[in-house]
């Protein structure tokens, strides 16, 4: 009825697109402008090249009070993950807090980290824009 044409006129859209990082305007599952408050992803780094890639599509991406949680492999197991913390810090359009992911919780995870050997270590990324005021020149 007109009560859930309502809910779904206001309930948040959800949506996943696989990007190229070289060319994210032209995948599908994207629109033109369109951005998001949320922005998933995991495991995106694996070349020295692909830190700039990645950002440049979030800043295209990634709604102004938008949060991009990141997983990677920590920066001893993964190219590319070293080149990405430099150019976070040294960001005029993004913030980070990098925690790693506790031992126990990948334990608990099991099954789907058999395939990586004990001793690995994962990295979550909290990213947000900078609010303007703290945006350095």
């Amino acid at each position: 009825g007109a009560e859930s044409v309502a809910a779904d006129a206001v309930a948040p859209r959800v949506g996943a697109a696989v990007l190229d990082w070289a060319r994210p305007e032209a995948c599908e599952g994207t629109r033109a402008g369109e951005q998001y408050s949320v922005v998933l992803a995991a495991d995106v780094i694996h070349e020295r090249e692909t830190p700039s890639l990645f950002l440049a599509t979030l800043e295209r991406f990634l709604a102004p009070a938008g949060l991009a949680l990141l997983v990677l492999l920590g920066e001893r197991h993964r190219y590319g993950v070293e080149e990405l913390r430099a150019l976070l810090r040294e960001s005029a359009t993004f913030e980070v807090d990098i925690r790693r992911v506790p031992a126990t919780l990948l334990e608990q995870l099991g099954a789907a980290f058999e395939m990586h050997e004990p001793g690995t270590e994962y990295d979550l990324y909290r990213i947000r824009r900078r609010c303007p005021a703290s945006a350095r020149r």
